[in-house]
């Protein structure tokens, strides 16, 4: 979008009003309606651990996570918000998750079904972008052949990521370096219950996570009017807070269960952009690889953007 719009720029260099406008009109950002799609396989080697009566208790709970994602959004925008050369884009957005959680040593698995909904904003200006996105989680734990747990369980998620970097390089034609920086919190909610005298209890989940990133690429016009902008990125994600943990009550007994994820992980990301001002589409696909200590998986992406 920051190319796009700068490129729209050569508008204003424009001395005849009509053409100006078709020039306007042809980077336009805004409105827009947009659509995207993915999934995750990760491989989670974890252990949780508890304490009680004087003795300790350690699980293996390695386990597999596969998540299915879509999501559609429409943008709005207002130009020359602090200077003649930036934009504020702000929209909102729904979409569904399917999840599938099974557990390597334990005959337990689990479906995940959530709905989400949620809003974003974010300011450009030449290389600069920060992007604020708040988005509300809703969805149904499912246990599979589990008799210990009810039919569902509940289960809340709301979240807040910034994101900000700076395309050095420029934003036309040529190769560029773009430092990324990212801070995400998230709180999350799981219901709890009873089952023949044993009661569990879910803490609230409460977590910070942050991220430094490098992105390098080139622009380049593949064809007329048609820009092709491959790229890599490498970040560096750390967990700042937060940990998972879970109380069994038996017959007066407490046990809790804690599960401290990653405090440090790596991620390595490959993708392509394309965009043409005059079809008004800009399409892109990703792919990350994910890894720790105890984890790893890999991640695809692709969507669309369309304006009007």
């Amino acid at each position: 979008m920051r190319a796009v719009l700068a490129r729209g720029s050569v508008c204003d260099d424009i001395y005849n009003p009509q053409e100006r406008i078709r020039c306007q009109d042809l980077y336009d950002l805004v409105p827009a309606v947009w659509a995207r799609g993915g999934g995750t396989w990760l491989d989670l080697d974890d252990n949780g651990t508890t304490k009680a009566n004087g003795r300790t208790y350690r699980y293996d709970l390695g386990r597999d996570l596969d998540i299915w994602q879509v999501e559609s959004g429409v943008d709005f925008g207002k130009e020359d918000i602090l200077s003649p050369d930036d934009m504020l884009v702000f929209g909102v957005l729904g979409g569904a998750v399917e999840s599938s959680l099974e557990y390597d040593a334990i005959a337990r698995s689990f479906e995940i079904s959530t709905l989400e909904a949620g809003a974003y904003a974010t300011y450009l200006r030449g290389g600069f972008f920060f992007d604020t996105l708040f988005k509300a989680f809703f969805g149904t734990v499912e246990p599979t052949a589990s008799v210990e747990y009810p039919e569902t369980l509940d289960t809340q998620t709301y979240g807040l990521r910034m994101d900000s970097g700076y395309r050095f390089g420029g934003l036309k034609d040529g190769p560029f370096v773009e430092p990324l920086g990212t801070v995400a919190i998230s709180w999350t909610h799981v219901d709890d219950f009873s089952h023949q005298g044993n009661s569990i209890d879910f803490a609230d989940d409460e977590q910070v996570r942050g991220r430094l990133g490098l992105r390098m690429g080139t622009s380049s016009q593949i064809w007329e009017g048609t820009t092709f902008e491959p790229f890599v990125t490498g970040s560096f994600w750390g967990l700042l807070s937060g940990e998972h943990s879970a109380t069994l009550t038996s017959r007066g007994t407490d046990f809790v269960f804690t599960d401290k994820p990653d405090e440090v992980w790596g991620e390595v990301s490959g993708g392509v952009n394309f965009f043409n001002p005059e079809a008004q589409t800009a399409v892109f696909a990703k792919i990350d690889y994910i890894f720790a200590d105890q984890t790893e998986g890999i991640s695809a992406r692709g969507g669309m953007r369309l304006t009007w």
